[in-house]
């Protein structure tokens, strides 16, 4: 039973579903880029900075971008996580009361978060991305403030 406007999903096998290797690690390949890219930016950007003012507040406004954008994805993250968790709670409830679709809702769920696990290695790669530039950023406010 559905509920109205809501069409079923079309169920496929692992081999359908899963994609090609090729483009899996190509999507690895190409988020391990765009930070080297977002990495080297950041560097040219403090290259050619003049004053040091100018260096200052690029890596103020660098740092707010790596913290917005770091704490907004691991926000998601949690509640995501967190969702999955009540998910499987009430799933413990139903197999309590001896509700008869609890073995197949399980499965399901299991198969979510496997799916949604898949996506762990672009967060951890996004996430070194993000703290090489902090790191780089910081050396940066060290260097300008203290060693010159």
């Amino acid at each position: 039973m559905s509920s109205p406007g809501v069409v079923p999903a079309v169920e496929y096998t692992e081999e359908e579903s899963a994609p090609n290797p090729f483009w899996r690690y190509g999507a690895y390949i190409w988020t391990v880029g765009k930070n080297v890219l977002i990495v080297w930016l950041v560097y040219l950007a403090f290259g050619r900075m003049e004053s040091v003012f100018q260096k200052l507040m690029l890596a103020g406004v660098v740092l707010i971008l790596v913290a917005v954008s770091d704490s907004r994805v691991s926000i998601v993250r949690a509640m995501v996580d967190e969702a999955y968790l009540h998910r499987k709670l009430f799933l413990g409830i139903y197999k309590k009361l001896d509700r008869n679709s609890v073995e197949s809702d399980e499965i399901e769920l299991n198969k979510r978060i496997r799916e949604y696990r898949k996506g762990d290695g672009f967060y951890v790669i996004n996430l070194l991305g993000n703290c090489v530039v902090y790191l780089y950023v910081i050396w940066k406010v060290i260097q300008i403030l203290v060693l010159s």
